[in-house]
């Protein structure tokens, strides 16, 4: 691993540390074919490898992923939006395991912070609203990612409706095959 990635790694630790999980409940992947990177396309077989090992290794029974845009367009983000949706719809490998992947928003829903609510409430299938507890906490574990914080993150922390509400759609073969229709 680069000494940026053992910052990274250990950043990880930390941040999830302050979300309630001890270190073992973290896996962090050093694969060099699967860089953090959003100019690397990712291997899809690879990255559908690894959520099958872990789905297995940890009985997962629920996955929450982002969606093909990824939030921020980020290519890593949507080839794990891309590998979920794969093995969930077209091998079906993950058949018995409920998958949902984040809305992505426009940057005037991203910046408006509660004032989502009413829409988000509308146009998802489950939605996350954290409390205000819950969201100084977002915040110190964000924190603990300072090798990756620069100034538009800051808007994150105390702008962003992603701290406060987080909406998810089913990721589902009826679904995929009625928008097909």
């Amino acid at each position: 691993m680069t000494k940026k990635g053992d910052v990274r790694t250990k950043e990880v630790v930390k941040s999830c540390s302050v979300l309630g999980l001890s270190p073992d409940q973290v896996t962090v992947l050093d694969i060099r074919s699967l860089p953090d990177n959003p100019k690397v396309q990712w291997d899809r077989q690879t990255v559908c490898n690894e959520i099958l090992q872990h789905c297995q290794k940890h009985r997962v029974t629920q996955i929450y992923t982002f969606d093909g845009y990824g939030v921020s367009g980020h290519s890593n983000h949507r080839e794990l939006y891309n590998a979920v949706r794969h093995l969930k719809i077209d091998r079906t490998e993950l058949h018995d395991i409920e998958c949902y992947s984040l809305q992505s928003v426009n940057l005037l829903r991203k910046y408006t912070s509660l004032l989502d609510l009413p829409y988000s409430l509308y146009t998802a299938d489950v939605v996350f609203v954290s409390s205000p507890c819950q969201v100084l906490t977002a915040q110190r574990a964000m924190y603990a990612h300072w090798s990756q914080f620069v100034w538009f993150r800051i808007l994150f922390i105390f702008f962003s409706r992603y701290l406060i509400i987080n909406t998810f759609n089913k990721i589902d073969v009826y679904r995929h095959c009625n928008k097909h229709l």
